[in-house]
């Protein structure tokens, strides 16, 4: 007897620059969903199930080569320099890893037929508004923002069915490449004082919330730019309170600092709250509050 079974082929996915924070977790998401694929470039990583491949992110042909091989139904780029002030430093680093990488894998991915996943930023806007939508036209205030801005023209421009992601998240890190969140726990578990500003403002999303909301645009095969934050527009000391709160941390050792006091840091915006409101209405839903979501963070082990 001949048994007819049809077994499902899982689609690919790859991620550029899968060492890093958001890398490392998507993979973990998307394990036993899709076939994974870690891009790796200078640092060794490994995740169980998951398949690792060095691509140098700078060799056109190569790079182009090594993913018509995988043949990825999906590519999500993660890589990029995030560093404002390294940014300022050395602005031809920030352009070559913020702006020409996302240009060239979106150029492939249409060729190949791939989706491609922008991941962008919120410090688009010079940060005198509050909860920017996509429709604003952005007022970059330095070298990160600019190249960042960038890549998102490019990669639409290459590949209207694009993806672009704008975010802020956080949650828990490989021990290389800690998040915001685990700064403050770290320190305050290890009864350090840190300083948070009061005056500048963002609306932080949690990485598995991010995660949840980016796949469900590409369930409906989404393009084009989303802001995927959070609904609540915090400070950055603010949310440290609420982390201490939530975890039972020293909330006394979090001190009130101001952005606007720092001169020896890179000019950026005070406020970087993004509105959701596309995202909710195109995907119908309502999101957890950042109240809730900071409970995910109860899974530390202190």
């Amino acid at each position: 007897m001949i048994l007819n079974i049809k077994i499902k082929l899982l689609k690919k996915l790859i991620i550029i620059g899968a060492s890093g924070l958001l890398g490392s977790s998507w993979a973990k998401f998307a394990l036993g969903k899709y076939n994974v694929y870690l891009g790796l470039n200078k640092r060794k990583t490994s995740i169980n199930g998951a398949k690792s491949i060095f691509l140098n992110v700078f060799n056109k042909d190569e790079l182009r080569n090594k993913l018509e091989k995988i043949n990825p139904n999906i590519v999500i780029n993660c890589s990029g320099l995030t560093n404002v002030e390294l940014c300022e430093k050395n602005e031809k680093e920030a352009y070559k890893l913020n702006s020409i990488i996302p240009q060239v894998l979106s150029k492939i991915c249409k060729d190949l037929n791939s989706k491609f996943i922008q991941i962008s930023t919120d410090h688009l806007f010079c940060g005198t508004k509050k909860y920017r939508k996509e429709t604003e036209v952005p007022e970059p205030k330095n070298i990160y923002a600019k190249s960042k801005l960038l890549g998102e023209q490019k990669t639409l421009e290459n590949n209207k069915k694009s993806l672009v992601i704008r975010t802020n998240f956080y949650g828990k890190g490989p021990i290389y490449r800690p998040s915001f969140s685990d700064f403050i726990i770290n320190n305050l578990i290890n009864g350090n004082q840190i300083k948070l500003f009061t005056d500048m403002f963002y609306t932080p999303i949690h990485i598995n919330e991010l995660l949840n909301h980016v796949h469900s645009l590409l369930n409906i095969d989404s393009s084009g730019i989303f802001n995927v934050v959070t609904d609540h527009r915090i400070s950055k000391y603010d949310f440290g309170i609420l982390i201490a709160k939530k975890l039972n941390l020293d909330v006394n050792l979090i001190k009130r600092a101001k952005l606007i006091e720092r001169k020896d840091l890179a000019v950026r915006p005070f406020d970087l709250s993004l509105s959701n409101e596309k995202l909710k209405k195109h995907l119908n839903l309502s999101l957890i509050s950042l109240y809730n979501q900071v409970d995910l963070l109860n899974k530390v082990k202190i």
